[in-house]
């Protein structure tokens, strides 16, 4: 007698497992199991957590195709890792559409558009608790990432969790703005550059409450 089917199994059950297989897999793989699984992927709790930078094996998606995606939550996501290179248009799209966002994990480069944009939408994401941060490359840029620390901190209350990428040309300078704006953060993770005794210090003695302070990657 035979079990059981895959494909039989209740759709609530069916959307839990979902939620955990990854975007690719539930663009590519999930709807072309069968019909009840096509319908369960089309499920908005399925996309609660979008990651476009698993698609590295793959060509660009365009502008349209990553709104699709973004919409199949409904506005229900919580957490979004944007591609590598995210079209201004698409940073905007997620901000309108996406308002409940916890979490934004940015690449490990921002690109100076991109951090104009940020800035200028950061101000939507009340519910943000996780921000992560590429590294900036100019004077300019470093006068952008302390605005939108500042933002962080005027617009995200419950703003907890920084990881950030650090060049070492203005180290100081971004430990001054971790400090001023986010001297609540909890859990605070540095990379790359180099980092002083007087800066560990700075960040120890500003960021009474940090539970974790990680830094890798970085010369002491």
């Amino acid at each position: 007698m035979a079990g059981p089917k895959w494909e039989d199994l209740q759709t609530d059950c069916l959307v839990n497992i979902l939620t955990i297989v990854g975007t690719e897999s539930l663009l590519y793989d999930i709807p072309f199991v069968c019909k009840s699984w096509y319908r369960a992927s089309l499920d908005p709790s399925c996309w609660k957590i979008i990651n476009f930078q698993e698609f590295v094996h793959r060509p660009p998606l365009t502008n349209e195709y990553l709104k699709l995606i973004i919409n199949r939550s409904r506005g229900n996501a919580t957490s979004v890792m944007p591609p590598t290179s995210c079209p201004d248009e698409v940073l905007r799209y997620l901000a309108d559409e996406c308002p409940e966002l916890k979490a934004l994990c940015l690449p490990s480069v921002m690109g100076k558009n991109s951090s104009f944009v940020l800035l200028e939408v950061i101000s939507k994401w009340k519910n943000l608790e996780l921000l992560k941060l590429g590294s900036p490359y100019s004077v300019h840029m470093e006068k952008i990432l302390e605005k939108i620390l500042e933002e962080i901190s005027l617009h995200c209350k419950n703003s907890c969790h920084l990881e950030i990428v650090i060049i070492e040309l203005f180290w100081r300078e971004v430990v001054s703005a971790i400090v001023t704006f986010l001297p609540n953060i909890k859990y605070l993770y540095l990379r790359d550059g180099f980092i002083d005794q007087e800066s560990l210090e700075i960040i120890l003695q500003g960021c009474k409450e940090l539970c974790a302070f990680v830094f890798y990657g970085l010369k002491l």
